[in-house]
């Protein structure tokens, strides 16, 4: 028998997959709180219990996204490769992101970001947070004397994080968009940012 905490849980899960699905299909703008509840199969009482706008939902994926995010940075410091580490990340992560609709999703949600104050408030604080891991990740591989940032972290924080965005993004625009070919040149950048490790 579920306890009731887990009924709550799968009851967000439940209104999640279904606000995925309506905003890829119909847009952010375009999707109703009423078309979550047909797709998901419950009353609008239902849905408001768990979320009282569509806002709310868009704060839990950037929230699950960024925790996600912040568990693929946490084991590239102990790599023996650092580099490599950092550049199979931005490229597991990219991957990751184009699967099961999601890009199309990101896609979706940075144009709202555009026009909607609320949905960039939220991204914007998303990218602050997730921007803050990789500095953290960054200082740490500083501390311990294994890679130096050329350049000031917190902008390499952002080219790093601008380059999974990028790649995901041209995946939706570029059908035949190729990763495998874009890594040789995407390593060479990513080795410009950091010195080598000091012997």
């Amino acid at each position: 028998m579920k306890t009731s905490e887990q009924t709550i849980v799968d009851k967000k899960a439940e209104i999640l997959e279904a606000a995925h699905a309506c905003f890829v299909r119909k847009g952010f703008h375009n999707t109703t709180m009423q078309d979550i509840c047909q797709q998901a199969g419950m009353s609008a009482g239902n849905i408001y219990r768990y979320f009282d706008s569509k806002e709310k939902i868009i704060e839990v994926f950037a929230q699950e996204e960024l925790q996600w995010m912040k568990i693929a940075i946490a084991d590239v410091p102990s790599s023996p490769n650092l580099l490599q580490a950092i550049l199979d990340t931005i490229f597991w992560t990219a991957t990751t992101l184009t699967e099961e609709n999601k890009s199309e999703l990101i896609a979706e949600l940075f144009a709202e970001a555009g026009r909607n104050p609320r949905v960039n408030a939220i991204y914007t604080k998303f990218h602050k947070q997730l921007s803050q891991h990789v500095c953290h990740m960054l200082q740490e591989l500083e501390d311990n004397n294994l890679l130096r940032c050329v350049h000031d972290k917190q902008l390499v924080a952002k080219i790093l994080i601008s380059l999974v965005d990028g790649i995901v993004l041209g995946k939706i625009i570029t059908p035949d968009f190729d990763m495998t070919n874009m890594r040789p040149v995407i390593e060479t950048m990513i080795k410009s940012l950091f010195a080598k490790r000091q012997e």
